[in-house]
């Protein structure tokens, strides 16, 4: 996420609505908003919670959002257990994790820390041999 929104600010002309129509919308919208989705997020769990004495809206947000978050939690901090396997809590937990990625990408350009580019490790093994069929036959154990 942090390579992303460093490559969007970096060309941030690509934003620009005259020069790129709405090529400059869609980059905005999927590109910016989507990742900084968690400040809204996080600004509306605060006024819901600060106003929770002016109506039963808000009280009703506030629990919405408690259940949520206490579910994503639920599954961040006890992933091995089989509560953190059910349905709601897995979306819940992934919904947290995003939100919390897009937070990390958001402070790591703020702070200017750069992301470097991930190379999987490959384990020291020998590679398979290729598979080579005689003409009009396939190998054991590959059927048509």
């Amino acid at each position: 996420m942090t390579r992303g929104l460093t490559g969007v600010v970096l060309m941030r002309r690509l934003l620009d609505p005259r020069a790129h129509g709405f090529y400059a919308v869609q980059l905005f919208t999927h590109k910016v908003l989507r990742r900084l989705m968690a400040l809204p997020l996080l600004l509306v769990a605060l006024s819901s919670a600060s106003l929770w004495r002016r109506g039963t809206v808000y009280r009703v947000a506030t629990l919405v959002q408690a259940v949520v978050y206490g579910l994503g939690a639920l599954g961040l901090l006890l992933p091995a257990r089989p509560v953190a396997r059910s349905r709601p809590v897995v979306l819940a937990t992934f919904f947290c994790f995003v939100n919390l990625a897009s937070l990390k990408a958001a402070w790591n350009l703020l702070t200017g820390k750069r992301i470097g580019r991930w190379e999987p490790r490959r384990e020291a093994a020998a590679p398979n041999p290729p598979v080579v069929a005689e003409a009009g036959r396939l190998p054991d154990g590959m059927e048509g």
